[in-house]
């Protein structure tokens, strides 16, 4: 099969941004990818309509792997920065999309098979929290559990910018902890709790804080250092208690391998949307199993990324919870067809061909 047309979606969330997703049209039949959180959607839209659509011009779009191997190769020849690594992940998915509608059979089949068809998730809750206070943190936290949910994640630091010094870091971080004590006060003790640094801190003030957290039985703390250097973050590592992860914007498995080669993290994050897509997604959680590391996908968007998330979750010998962007949008599990709709913190594969999923009108009527 050959592009008819590849052209941008983009669906309005809230002041945080939108969501971004490439609709590829093979003869009479539609694709999607999505391609969110490039940092630059129009630039992001111009690599699709451009150079990503002579790319793909005149070649069979059935041919998955090669084409694939092309995107990949193109974006690195473009420096692998996160607007390349996203342009070419979405389109990855939409490929796979486009072979699953064809051939009648769900992604996941195609990745080598399903091994499971319900897949646990963790919700994050930082996105759609937007009272900051420790108490509006809690009572999101207290209402994910109520939906079901035993293990969320917040992101506490706001006060903690990136430029400052070992001892600002620790005196700025008190906020956040007091965010962290009231969660946990909410949730009980039963419920996992983990905690995203979004790398604001030096490996001292980092290790400062997860020795704090320790009172609160965190289960992880995720990209922990500035400038996520592996050396920094394995030096991390060695001296806390907690588990850590990361690598949600590390693009091509030969990142990932070198974070496990510098022991930088106990959990790979890999994203399908910057990673370099599903395939790239698999091999990462491979390269975990090898080497005795966990695989959980980072996943804080759309329920459509969330769907094509499913599937390689559903494929991989060994995978953690998914994360889930819990309420960012109210009424945004009716984007898709059919809704996303969590039971008990879980979510079951999409069977339909392809990803699955359809997508509605939307804001919806």
């Amino acid at each position: 099969m050959r592009l008819t047309r590849l052209e941008p979606l983009r669906v309005p969330v809230n002041r945080r941004g939108d969501w971004l997703f490439p609709r590829l049209r093979a003869g009479e039949i539609t694709a999607l990818g999505d391609g969110t959180s490039s940092g630059d959607d129009a630039a992001c839209s111009a690599l699709w309509t451009g150079p990503l659509t002579d790319l793909l011009a005149g070649k069979d779009l059935l041919d998955t792997d090669a084409r694939a191997d092309e995107l990949l190769a193109w974006a690195a020849a473009q420096g692998g920065d996160r607007l390349h690594a996203t342009a070419v992940s979405a389109l990855e998915q939409a490929l796979w999309d486009l072979r699953g509608r064809v051939e009648g059979k769900p992604i996941c089949e195609l990745l080598g098979g399903a091994r499971r068809q319900v897949i646990p998730l963790y919700a994050n809750l930082n996105r759609g929290t937007w009272d900051r206070s420790p108490e509006g943190f809690a009572d999101r936290a207290r209402a994910a559990v109520e939906d079901g949910f035993d293990a969320i994640k917040i992101a506490p630091f706001d006060e903690v910018t990136r430029h400052l010094t070992t001892a600002e870091a620790r005196a700025q971080a008190e906020a956040g902890l007091r965010r962290v004590a009231a969660v946990r006060a909410a949730i009980g003790s039963d419920v996992l709790l983990r905690v995203e640094y979004h790398h604001r801190f030096d490996v001292e003030s980092a290790v400062a804080v997860a020795a704090r957290l320790a009172e609160w039985a965190v289960d992880w703390v995720e990209e922990v250092t500035r400038g996520l250097r592996p050396a920094d973050l394995a030096a991390v590592r060695a001296r806390i208690t907690q588990s850590t992860a990361g690598g949600e914007a590390l693009f091509g498995l030969r990142r990932f391998r070198e974070w496990a080669d510098a022991g930088a993290v106990d959990v790979l994050m890999p994203d399908v949307k910057q990673c370099g897509g599903l395939r790239e997604a698999l091999r990462v959680a491979e390269l975990a199993a090898e080497r005795g590391l966990g695989c959980s996908l980072h996943n804080p968007h759309s329920p459509l990324g969330t769907a094509f998330s499913l599937h390689v979750c559903a494929a991989a010998e060994r995978m953690g919870r998914l994360e889930y962007q819990w309420r960012e949008a109210p009424g945004s599990e009716a984007l898709i067809k059919p809704p996303e709709r969590p039971v008990h913190g879980r979510l079951a594969v999409p069977d339909g061909p392809g990803v699955g999923v359809e997508l509605r009108p939307w804001p919806p009527r």
